[in-house]
């Protein structure tokens, strides 16, 4: 796997498409479709589609998984990982409860560019007890 060291993201909303649904699964387990559209600083616009996944209980986890189509692509295909804290939760950013929350990663995140670096497949995981104020 190779290692890919993001720049720092400061993200500029430029606009936010559609909101959230919600569905509530057994195990504890909640899942959100969320959708967010935005200029990410250097790395170009980014229109995102994803889910926000949070398991309750013991093991619990907050998880994004969502597909990016990115304009202007800076990074080449491949599969990379994210060091804690060089990605922001879209759907704390932009969606929930009304954005402007930054909630970084921590360990375990990856992407998966593709189709010359305009997609960008992201799994980025959070803390479970990290709230907004």
């Amino acid at each position: 796997m190779r290692r890919f060291q993001l720049l720092a993201l400061f993200v500029v909303l430029t606009a936010v498409l559609g909101g959230a649904s919600v569905a509530t699964a057994g195990n504890g387990v909640t899942t959100t479709h969320f959708t967010a559209a935005y200029q990410n600083g250097p790395l170009g616009f980014f229109t995102c589609d994803g889910q926000r996944i949070v398991k309750s209980g013991p093991n619990g986890f907050v998880k994004d998984s969502e597909t990016c189509a990115v304009d202007d692509p800076v990074a080449p295909n491949g599969h990379y990982t994210f060091d804690p804290g060089d990605w922001i939760s879209d759907y704390e950013a932009f969606v929930n409860p009304g954005g402007g929350c930054e909630r970084p990663n921590i360990s375990g995140s990856t992407v998966v560019v593709t189709a010359n670096g305009r997609i960008w497949n992201i799994e980025a995981y959070y803390d479970p007890s990290f709230t907004c104020l």
